[in-house]
């Protein structure tokens, strides 16, 4: 076996290993999007439908889905699943660092948030149908 041969080798066994840890993270991640999804009254399999599971997140975070375009948006997508995040934990009683924590290590945070501890309370909010901020109370008309 040569140098070549050698370094393929090597580079074969890293990339599998990389994909295998992949995978590994994305079935977890599934497994407790599915467990949030059925607790929010929602179809637990739309967890592994891309871009309909953001929807459904929205739909639990209490968000208009047209924010789904800005996951689009370069750097506005960051904003977008940060407010998602914080949304949709406050929902099940965490704070932002939860969130924060969903953000980056998702595959335990959301198996967590899943677990039987959490219970999902909706909290109802109107939003304007023409800027998209959030009313107050009982307000029917944006201030904008």
């Amino acid at each position: 076996m040569n140098e070549i041969d050698g370094f393929f080798v090597i580079f074969w066994v890293v990339f599998g290993f990389i994909m295998l840890m992949t995978i590994a993270v994305s079935i977890l991640t599934v497994i407790g999007q599915w467990k949030v999804f059925e607790k929010a009254g929602k179809p637990g399999w739309a967890a592994l439908i891309p871009i309909y599971n953001y929807i459904i997140m929205m739909e639990i975070a209490e968000l208009p889905t047209w924010y789904i375009v800005l996951y689009f948006i370069p750097f506005a997508n960051i904003y977008v699943q940060v407010i998602t995040y914080l949304e949709i934990v406050k929902r099940f009683g965490e704070g932002p660092g939860f969130a924060i924590g969903m953000l980056f290590f998702p595959y335990i945070f959301w198996l967590i948030l899943g677990g039987k501890s959490y219970q999902y309370q909706k909290v109802s909010f109107k939003y304007c149908p023409q800027c998209g901020a959030k009313l107050d109370g009982n307000v029917n008309f944006c201030s904008k």
